[in-house]
């Protein structure tokens, strides 16, 4: 049987950031689909998006003004509403 040997990129999204040293990652390892922004050696690693909601979706990486801009839906699943945080995690979404 044919085999899709890209489905880690198509599974586990991910987009490389700052000059392709580090990428933006979804991960449920904390319970909730998040975005962490890992270094390319994976040393060092960062929760962007914090709390109790599932991140739906990145819809503009902003490099230049270190802003995340994402789809989440903090309190029903059936609306999502459109955020914005800082590419370090700090600050409020």
């Amino acid at each position: 049987p044919w085999e899709n040997v890209y489905a880690l990129d198509f599974r586990h999204k991910f987009l490389w950031i700052n000059k392709r040293t580090e990428f933006l990652w979804f991960t449920e390892k904390d319970g909730w689909r998040h975005v962490y922004r890992i270094s390319k050696d994976g040393t060092k690693e960062t929760l962007i998006t914090k709390g109790d909601y599932d991140v739906m979706d990145i819809r503009l990486v902003d490099e230049k003004n270190n802003l995340l801009y994402f789809l989440a839906s903090p309190n029903n699943a059936t609306q999502k509403y459109l955020y914005k945080i800082r590419l370090d995690g700090k600050g409020q979404a």
